[in-house]
């Protein structure tokens, strides 16, 4: 199996170190997949599944969440070692050999992520494709305090498979955390997510008070004014850009702020059919929004 040929099928516009490096991402994933391990994924690699096609939204980075809460850092280092050996000597019949993480075994800082409130660590990984060595990085959050059970047996696509994942983030904190992002700082690239990600609500009340609660209590915990997630749900996109800090100058120019977010490397990779025009951007924001039903008139906003 040549994956090179396969992926190059499905992302023709791809960089030859981009398409190696989301083979090497979508490797590792298979294989963390099937294994027994309490890691689960989530980020841009699961945002993407929720897009029409896969080519419509490319990860940037390889995000997992370790389950269980760890007191200390040993404990964490311990398990982390053991699930990055486990995957990494793993075989799947995907023309990728990783190297053996005890071959190079390192977590950056984990003593030191164990005083924040959201510890993340992260390690260097190297495989081989079709004779080519490539490098990845792998991040790892834990002690997370997931609002609602991870969603069990996820189908995830690639351009050559498809299985499913053991722990995957459900659908309700994707779309409020990226609405929680928008409220501290607005991009457009989220506004492009959220417009996919809302299409799967389907009119479900439970799912939209869900996203409502954990909207509200990542609010709390950011001493977030509640009132601010009106601004969420207008129809001016001013509302949402405009209200939080007038002192930064993309307030006064959404033009310069649209073109410095498209002027990046991220951006311009991981968005490449995003309209050319942000306020088309936000146009099918809101009618994704309405379509959904997360409008002011149907909502019932916390105080």
């Amino acid at each position: 199996m040549n994956p090179i040929e396969l992926y190059a099928l499905q992302y023709p516009d791809l960089s030859e170190t981009r398409l190696l490096e989301l083979i090497a991402q979508e490797a590792f994933i298979r294989r963390a997949a099937s294994l027994d391990f309490p890691f689960m994924l989530k980020g841009s690699h699961i945002t993407r599944q929720y897009f029409p096609n896969l080519q419509m939204r490319l990860p940037a980075d390889l995000d997992y969440v370790m389950l269980p809460y760890k007191e200390d850092y040993r404990s964490a280092e311990n398990s982390l070692n053991k699930w990055a050996q486990a995957v990494t000597t793993a075989y799947a019949y995907d023309g990728v050999t990783f190297t053996p993480f005890s071959q190079n075994p390192f977590w950056r800082n984990v003593d030191y992520a164990m005083s924040d409130d959201f510890p993340t660590t992260n390690t260097d990984l190297t495989c081989t494709i079709n004779g080519q060595l490539v490098e990845l990085s792998v991040d790892v959050s834990f002690n997370l305090d997931l609002p609602i059970e991870p969603d069990y047996y996820t189908v995830f696509n690639t351009a050559m498979d498809q299985f499913t994942l053991p722990y995957s983030v459900p659908l309700a904190p994707q779309i409020a955390w990226k609405l929680h992002q928008t409220l501290i700082r607005p991009r457009f690239k989220d506004l492009y997510d959220l417009s996919y990600l809302v299409r799967h609500i389907q009119g479900d009340t439970n799912l939209i008070a869900q996203i409502l609660d954990i909207l509200t209590a990542e609010c709390r915990r950011d001493r977030i004014p509640l009132g601010n997630i009106r601004h969420l749900f207008s129809s001016n996109l001013r509302d949402i850009f405009c209200h939080y800090d007038t002192r930064h100058p993309y307030i006064k120019n959404l033009r310069q702020d649209w073109d410095y977010q498209r002027k990046t490397d991220e951006f311009s990779y991981t968005c490449p059919q995003i309209p050319d025009d942000y306020q088309t951007v936000f146009e099918q924001y809101v009618q994704s929004l309405r379509d959904a039903g997360l409008t002011l008139d149907n909502l019932v906003l916390p105080q």
